[in-house]
C-alpha cells in the first residue's frame, strides 16, 4: 500500500485519500455535466419562445449569464413597446 495516499483519522481507521479525490472529480464531472444539459435547455427554450437562432440564443445566454428569465423579461418588454407602438398607429 502506498503511504503517501493513506492518513488516518480521529478514530485510528486507515482512510485512502485518493477515494476522496476520485468521489470529488466524480462529483465535479456530474456537476459539469448538469450545468452543460441546463445550458442546452435553456438554449431550446429561447429558440421556442422566439424566432432566434441557436446561436443567437446562445449568445443572449451568455450575455446574460444564461438567466433566461431575464431574456423573457426583455422581450416582454419588447413586445409591450411594440404592442403601444401598434394601437397608437391604429389610433391615427
Amino acid at each position: 500500500m502506498d503511504i503517501s495516499n493513506v492518513i488516518t483519522n480521529n478514530q485510528n481507521k486507515i482512510i485512502d485519500a485518493s477515494l476522496n479525490e476520485i468521489a470529488k472529480q466524480q462529483y465535479l464531472q456530474k456537476k459539469q455535466e448538469y450545468y452543460d444539459r441546463v445550458k442546452i435547455e435553456s438554449v431550446n427554450m429561447i429558440c421556442r419562445q422566439t424566432d432566434y437562432s441557436e446561436d443567437e440564443a446562445k449568445e443572449r445566454l451568455e450575455k446574460y449569464n444564461y438567466n433566461y428569465q431575464m431574456i423573457s423579461l426583455i422581450l416582454k418588454k419588447i413586445q409591450k413597446k411594440i404592442k403601444q407602438q401598434i394601437n397608437l398607429y391604429m389610433e391615427k
